[in-house]
Order: structure tokens, then C-alpha cells, then sequence
């Protein structure tokens, strides 16, 4: 059994996941718009009318609509040798990326080491170096003294007093890992992509550039 799960940033357009192997089923669900879209799809959908998977459109739905051929999620097969690589987030074809750990990725001379928890209350501190904001924002996990949280607000690079929001207060100390926002991203240029699944639905799930998660796994 293999299960892989990431976020991304949506392109508004239909998009390629490299895996490293073709999934049984995949989920995938919306995270910064009120409405919340989810979609599913398995081997096992196999009328016509959902043969892509199925979906809601937003979280108070009780139906969920059919996704019919060129609809929703299907299998990719990879293969595909990529032509030009952008920003981190934003291309079609994406995979896992494989260098995670943004500490050393700033503006500055000097990498990211040490948190200082600012206000305990609203969860607010700093870094004490400017981070890369092309890689490091909202969703970016942060590992301090062994104990992880995600970024939830980033003030300009996040150097100077409170410019960083966690989900949790974690106290001041080391910071052991620092990740992208986005699990997934664009693969160098020259890359040959991986196989996997895509997800053409820009109706719902691809609508806008928004925070997603997925998960893909085999049943076997």
C-alpha cells in the first residue's frame, strides 16, 4: 500500500501530479474559500456518468455531482518533459518537492535558526533572519525544540517582532526545519515528470489560486 498526501496552490487550470506511482483513489479538498469544495474519485468509479470521480461543490451540499470524462480525476501516466520551470507554485505539473527545508533559502547572509515567541496570547513571533517569501508564507510548517506548527499570518520576511503568526505558541528556541508553503510545486525545467493523476476540474476545485490539499494512495 503506498499514500501520499500534499498541499498545492490551484492554477485555475487543469493540473498534473507526479506521484511516482498511479494511485487507486485520490481526495482532494479546498482551504481558503468559504465554500470549501471537496472531490473524490477510485478505480472502483466505473459508470460513465462518474468515471472522472465525483464531487461537491461546496461543504453544505448533500448531492454530490458526477464527474464525467475530462471532468474530474484521472490517471497520468507521466512522461511528460517539462519546458520551462516558474515560481515554486505556479505550473501545471507538479510534484513533490525534494528540497523542503527553506531555512537557508532567505534574503539575507545568514540562515533562519532561532524563534523568538513575541506574544503568547495572539501566538505572534519572529525569525531572525529575512526568509524567502517565494517559498516561505501561510501554510509553511515550522519545527522548533522538536515541537511543529504551521505559519497561519507572515508579515513582511518575518524578522522583526511578531511578524510571524503560528497556530500555536511555541516557545523560543531552535528552529530545526522550516518548510515551502506548498508541498507540491513546479519540477525543474528538463524535468520528466512522474506519473500519477490529473485533476481538470476549474469549475470548483481549480476556480481560483487557492490553498488545496489532496491524498493518494493505493488500496494494495
Amino acid at each position: 500500500m503506498q499514500l501520499v498526501s500534499g498541499s498545492f496552490k490551484a492554477q485555475n487550470a487543469a493540473m498534473y501530479f507526479g506521484l511516482g506511482f498511479i494511485p487507486d483513489f485520490v481526495k482532494c479538498w479546498g482551504l481558503t474559500t468559504d465554500v470549501s469544495p471537496m472531490g473524490v474519485w477510485s478505480i472502483n468509479s466505473r459508470s460513465l456518468q462518474a468515471i472522472e470521480g465525483e464531487m461537491r461543490s461546496t461543504m453544505t451540499d448533500v448531492d454530490m455531482l458526477d464527474l464525467a470524462i475530462g471532468e474530474g480525476f484521472a490517471i497520468y501516466r507521466g512522461g511528460t518533459k517539462t519546458t520551462a520551470s516558474s515560481t515554486p507554485s505556479s505550473t501545471t505539473y507538479v510534484q513533490d518537492m525534494a528540497d523542503k527545508d527553506k531555512r537557508d533559502a532567505n534574503t539575507s547572509a545568514t540562515a533562519i535558526s532561532a524563534w523568538t515567541l513575541g506574544n503568547p496570547t495572539n501566538k505572534t513571533g519572529r525569525w531572525h533572519n529575512d526568509c524567502n517569501t517565494t517559498y516561505v508564507g501561510v501554510g509553511s510548517r515550522i519545527c522548533v525544540d522538536g515541537k511543529w506548527a504551521t505559519v497561519t499570518a507572515l508579515s513582511n520576511e518575518g524578522a522583526d517582532a511578531n511578524e510571524v503568526t503560528l497556530n500555536e505558541a511555541l516557545k523560543s528556541g531552535e528552529i530545526q526545519f522550516l518548510s515551502n508553503m506548498y508541498d507540491f510545486v513546479a519540477p525543474a525545467a528538463g524535468t520528466v515528470t512522474k506519473e500519477g493523476f490529473i485533476l481538470s476540474d476549474t469549475t470548483y476545485l481549480l476556480d481560483a489560486t487557492d490553498y488545496m490539499y489532496f491524498e493518494a494512495g493505493t488500496y494494495r
